[in-house]
């Protein structure tokens, strides 16, 4: 899971979700989508890459993707 606020807007919480993954490597794509529970699909630049961002951020994989769960949390800081 990945702590962001959802009140800071698409753009915002797509360059945090981004800076978060860039830790396990080359970010390919990051898709957020918003609703009743929060979630960014992330596409890094290689498969090894994108299972080690699902084990380390809780997410789970589907395909070459992984989903990981954003929970809001107030203030802009991580």
């Amino acid at each position: 899971m990945l702590r962001v606020n959802i009140d800071d807007g698409r753009y915002a919480i797509v360059q945090g979700v981004s800076k978060a993954c860039a830790v396990y490597g080359d970010v390919k794509s990051v898709r957020i989508f918003i609703e009743s529970k929060c979630t960014a699909v992330v596409e890094m630049s290689t498969m090894e890459q994108t299972e080690k961002l699902a084990s380390g951020l809780g997410g789970r994989l589907v395909g070459s993707t992984a989903f990981i769960e954003l929970m809001s949390r107030p203030g802009g800081a991580q």
